[in-house]
């Protein structure tokens, strides 16, 4: 029998006998896993009698069981090798490069200055409007695929991080001061640990879009990867394999999110890795091997080793430190000169005539038809605009595409939101497929929609509401999920119905939840109105960037790609603005 030591005495442990909290617990895991086996199988019939009612437009999945046998190993899996190359190395320099640019941006303010409307701008921007220019510029090749991969993921990394390290509490770094730290000392030791939370979001936000960015720029450009496979079985309506391509693709973005909330709790929450770590088989094997070589080595002979080993890596990194606290004082002693207002905005319209300039030096290097003169691009901007009126009607389409597929991801997530977030059954119902296709590259689906809908203001509305919806399904579940159980248990006990609960305690408790979600929604549907057109359409102003790019008029091409920035930065800009005061209640203090 095991024992135990308690002031001194050894003890033997009591006997437990499970108790009834014990047995309820297991019998609402028992009716969850039923719940969860229920909507697996009902889904499943669902689906196979669509796919047999329906083989030209949906298969089933008895063909997508045949299709993995037939399909996965010869022709899927090498597809997905080849994506996995270039998203890992795509994906890597993202993280490399964005989460110091992020944190250079809090820290240093000529920085901030120099590269904060640019990140803005690239940010809200949907990447798929300068694919042409890409494809340009690099050609079709690898380095085409990492860089649309680069452009697609880094810039929510440096946002998040950036955003992380600027609401780290001032009165650490106070007490740091206080102690003489050195800023490369504040900076390793309070300002990042405090955005680990922020760096993993966006983290996750950037394997989101640098999966979507392989996978598009597979679809347009290439002869390889899972995109090129996706557009393949499409065009030829090869359905199932087509599955069971998006299904490989559900279950790794799925494997990402276990190991990256795994790493993060890891990370963040150092006090639970004992617990969370030790039954890790590698961990066991490591510790084994550290004890055997413990055995073989004495504790002074490791001793001295380290010391020594350590002492020659300090003396061979000192000039790189002398280097780079000699490049950061520099940059700070022009942070401080640029601190007025007036100053920095002087800054910023220097780097834009800056760029102009040398754009239009370059524009005299290269050929019109790949780098026009920004003397071109402006008058050609007033000729569609006031001459020919050709843009406005692409712009009043994609805004009008844009509200209605706006419109109805709130309509329907909010009540879906709530319902999970409220009902127990109805999150253990829908809540493995919304995660799934929360994770999944909503693009992958682009090929089987124009099938279903074909190509117009349908299927655009579509895509729409499948891009924002499900931010607005989970935000909205979180809040209900955030509200204090001792304000419902209050409302129970004064005889309050469901119905007044819901209407009294759990909306406005959730509205600042809500009010993320759309803001996130409100970006997120302007990139899917503009995907959705250069994928399928002609129309909008994604159209007009696939239709002018075609013909290879250049300087009409930067036109509606200008109108997309102006108002994706506008979009983020009322936003930001707006969003705050619809929950005054929510940001007291702050």
């Amino acid at each position: 029998m095991t024992t135990s030591v308690l002031d001194g005495r050894v003890v033997d442990p009591p006997t437990l006998e499970p108790t009834k909290s014990e047995g309820a617990v297991k019998k609402i895991f028992a009716n969850d896993m039923s719940v969860r086996l229920l909507s697996v199988v009902v889904v499943l019939i669902l689906w196979q009698l669509i796919g047999s009612h329906y083989p030209y437009s949906m298969s089933s999945p008895w063909e997508v069981a045949r299709a993995v046998k037939h399909f996965l190993v010869p022709e899927v899996l090498p597809a997905g090798l080849q994506t996995l190359e270039t998203f890992s190395l795509a994906f890597a320099i993202c993280v490399v490069f964005g989460i110091p640019i992020g944190l250079a941006m809090a820290r240093i303010k000529v920085i901030r200055i120099a590269l904060e409307p640019y990140v803005t701008i690239f940010y809200s921007l949907p990447m798929l409007a300068i694919f042409p220019l890409l494809i340009l510029a690099f050609g079709i090749n690898s380095t085409l695929r990492v860089a649309a991969c680069v452009l697609f993921g880094i810039f929510g990394i440096i946002t998040n991080t950036f955003f992380g390290a600027s609401r780290v509490d001032a009165t650490l770094e106070d007490v740091g001061r206080s102690f003489v730290a050195s800023g490369w000392k504040r900076l390793t030791t309070i300002i990042f640990p405090g955005s680990l939370d922020y760096i993993f979001a966006g983290i996750r936000v950037g394997f989101g879009h640098a999966m979507i960015g392989a996978v598009v720029i597979e679809m347009e450009a290439s002869l390889v990867g899972v995109g090129s496979l996706l557009q393949r079985y499409a065009q030829n309506l090869q359905l199932a394999p087509f599955f069971v391509v998006v299904l490989m693709l559900g279950i790794f973005s799925i494997l990402f999110s276990m190991f990256h909330r795994r790493l993060q709790l890891w990370a963040t929450m150092p006090w639970l890795r004992t617990h969370r770590t030790a039954k890790w088989p590698a961990r066991l094997f490591l510790e084994r091997v550290a004890r055997g070589g413990a055995e073989r080595c004495s504790a002074s002979r490791v001793a001295k080793w380290y010391r020594s080993g350590g002492r020659v890596l300090s003396r061979a990194l000192r000039p790189v430190r002398i280097l780079l606290g000699g490049v950061y004082r520099v940059i700070a002693s022009c942070g401080r000169f640029l601190s007025g207002r007036v100053t920095a905005w002087f800054v910023r319209v220097g780097i834009i005539v800056g760029i102009i300039a040398f754009w239009q030096y370059a524009s005299h290097s290269v050929s019109r038809a790949v780098l026009p003169a920004p003397t071109a691009v402006a008058k050609a901007m007033y000729d569609l605009t006031f001459q020919t009126h050709a843009i406005i009607a692409p712009l009043l389409m994609s805004l009008g595409l844009f509200g209605t597929g706006f419109g109805l991801s709130l309509v329907l997530g909010i009540p879906i939101g709530l319902a999970m977030g409220r009902y127990r059954g109805v999150e253990l119902a829908l809540g493995p497929y919304v995660s799934f296709l929360y994770g999944l590259p909503i693009v992958v689906f682009v090929p089987i929609m124009i099938i279903w809908l074909g190509f117009g203001f349908n299927f655009g509305v579509a895509f729409v509401i499948v891009s924002a919806v499900f931010v607005v399904i989970i935000n909205t579940m979180q809040g209900v999920h955030s509200v204090d159980p001792e304000l419902v248990a209050t409302g129970r006990s004064f005889c309050a119905s469901e119905r007044k609960i819901l209407r009294t305690i759990i909306i406005p408790s959730t509205i600042p939840f809500v009010i993320a979600g759309a803001r996130m929604a409100f970006s997120i549907s302007w990139i899917g109105v503009i995907v959705s057109e250069v994928l399928s359409s002609g129309t909008g102003l994604g159209g007009r960037i696939s239709s002018y790019a075609t013909e290879f008029l250049m300087a009409d091409m930067f036109v509606p790609m200008l109108y997309i920035i102006v108002i994706s930065v506008t979009l983020v800009g009322l936003s930001n603005r707006y969003a705050p005061r619809l929950t005054p209640w929510a940001n007291k203090g702050r």
